[in-house]
């Protein structure tokens, strides 16, 4: 009977490490029309952000790249068929740029602070 307890007293020795809570997540949504992005730019606060990028262009194919200030850090395609993607990012002050590498004045400049 003691032997079974020890797991139990193992696994409620190790509970509070398994039940923190993650950090809170901001959502923000990008929408890519006939004309470019909406919105052009966007605040946030530095830490955990999801973006989601929907494409209602009459592009078929979008190919996504996210850079702060200069520097490539994430890319994405959203391809025939598919209207969005989404990526979480943690997002450090700065200021960060959404675009189409194939139409780079469409785009969405997001700032971040701390």
């Amino acid at each position: 009977m003691r032997f079974a307890m020890i797991p139990l007293m193992i696994l409620l020795a190790q509970a509070p490490m398994l039940a923190q809570p993650a950090p809170p997540l901001a959502v923000r949504s990008i929408v890519i029309r006939p004309h470019g992005f909406e919105p052009p730019r966007m605040n946030v606060r530095a830490g955990r952000v999801l973006i989601a990028v929907h494409n209602l262009s009459t592009l078929p194919d979008v190919f996504l790249e996210v850079s702060r200030e200069g520097t490539l850090v994430h890319a994405a395609e959203i391809r025939r068929g598919r209207r969005a993607t989404r990526q979480i990012f943690v997002l450090t002050a700065g200021t960060y740029v959404v675009s189409d590498r194939r139409i780079p004045r469409w785009s969405c400049r997001i700032t971040v602070t701390p």
